[in-house]
Parts: C-alpha cells; sequence; structure tokens
C-alpha cells in the first residue's frame, strides 16, 4: 500500500497538512453554468466545506467540464474527494503562488486536462 501511496498524487495530496482557510475565502461566490449539458464551474477562492455546503452538493459537483481550481490551486482549498467527484474535463488555474502540484498531479491522475497560467500564459477556451 505505501508503495502505491508514493504513486498516487490524489493519496499523497491527502497526506498533505493542510491551514484554515480565511473567511472571505469561505464566503466567495460558486458558480455554476450549465450548457448543453456541461457544466462549468467558477469557485473563486471557495474552501472546501464550502462545497460541502451546497445543497445536494454531490449532484451538482459531478460530472464537470470545465473547473476554474479554486484559490490557484492552493492544497487547502480543495480535496482529492472533491475532485474525483467533479472529475473535471477541464482544469484551469490562474496564478503561480500557492499552486500546489499534489493538486495538479491529483487533477492529472483523474484524467483532468490542466492548464496553468504560470505554465500556459494566458487561458483561453475554445468552445
Amino acid at each position: 500500500e505505501d508503495e502505491i501511496s508514493e504513486k498516487d498524487p490524489c493519496i499523497l495530496f491527502d497526506k498533505l497538512k493542510k491551514s484554515n482557510v480565511t473567511n472571505p475565502n469561505l464566503n466567495s461566490a460558486i458558480i455554476l453554468i450549465e450548457v448543453e449539458g456541461n457544466k462549468f464551474l467558477f469557485t473563486g477562492d471557495a474552501g472546501i466545506t464550502s462545497f460541502f455546503a451546497i445543497p445536494n452538493y454531490q449532484e451538482v459537483l459531478s460530472n464537470i467540464y470545465w473547473l476554474k481550481v479554486p484559490h490557484h490551486a492552493s492544497k487547502n482549498n480543495i480535496s482529492s474527494e472533491l475532485i474525483k467527484l467533479m472529475s473535471p474535463v477541464y482544469s484551469f488555474i490562474s496564478g503561480r503562488r500557492h499552486v500546489s502540484q499534489s493538486v495538479v498531479g491529483c487533477l492529472e491522475k483523474i484524467g483532468s486536462n490542466t492548464f496553468i497560467t504560470n505554465v500556459s500564459g494566458h487561458l483561453e477556451f475554445p468552445m
């Protein structure tokens, strides 16, 4: 099992120590837009408890097509459980300071096409 956890970025991500998320971030707006059956989720700097507070969150957050990863992909603002639930086809990460490679690795492990502004520059989504 240790060998598997060493190779699985989602398990490694779960083992990281997390810090508290500030109250303004916990109150970030989370906006879901559905277009022709595709869910686009805009998360601002929302924290993990913010997602769990969404009524019927498991259904609402499942099978996301496009995800703006919360708080620049900080390890404190999303969990592997949420990443697996959302299973985003595309994940966009803005910023460079808070980007956790464990978050990026977990997104890539579940098959999400992940783009980061500090790597890819300006991000555009073709429709």
